[in-house]
């Protein structure tokens, strides 16, 4: 395969953890790059299922658009 021609590919790691006390324990930091061996760029640092599932909804929305990798 031309690599020139490739598919798109973006990754989005989502890295979460529990900390203090409930109910706003969980905290999530969300990472992207455009392949494994492109730098990183913060995405995103949330405290609730919601704000992850927006960031990630934001994220697929880039990269459908052609931006996913963008700062």
């Amino acid at each position: 395969m031309d690599i020139t021609t490739a598919t798109p590919t973006g990754i989005l790691v989502l890295r979460a953890w529990l900390e203090g006390s409930p109910p706003t324990r969980l905290r999530a930091r969300l990472t992207t790059t455009g392949g494994v061996s492109e730098p990183e760029y913060p995405k995103a640092v949330v405290a609730s299922v919601d704000e992850a599932c927006d960031a990630i909804r934001s994220w697929l929305s880039d990269f459908i658009e052609g931006s996913a990798t963008l700062k």
